[in-house]
């Protein structure tokens, strides 16, 4: 999911409001606990508050890696355009 928000098109870089990415943290783990209910009633699986969590961090990791990746590329377009206006006369 989180890959899909950060996949999505859009005509320039921009960075996304805090509440974005606390939305997205919410949804995932969301999915996570329902995932965690539905396998209490799968025979021979079990529920467990550290799958949970392990699916929480994974979604904050997806958010992080997305966040550092728009950060990097930011950057890297920014020194492209300071490089273009510096050598055009």
């Amino acid at each position: 999911m989180t890959l899909l928000f950060a996949a999505r098109p859009s005509e320039r870089l921009r960075r996304e409001p805090v509440w974005t990415y606390a939305v997205i943290l919410a949804i995932g783990m969301a999915y996570g606990l329902s995932d965690e209910i539905h396998q209490f009633f799968v025979p021979n699986r079990s529920t467990s508050l550290a799958d949970f969590f392990a699916d929480t961090l994974g979604v904050a990791a997806a958010i992080l890696a997305r966040h550092l990746m728009w950060k990097y590329l930011n950057r890297r377009i920014t020194n492209i355009e300071y490089r273009r206006k510096s050598r055009d006369p």
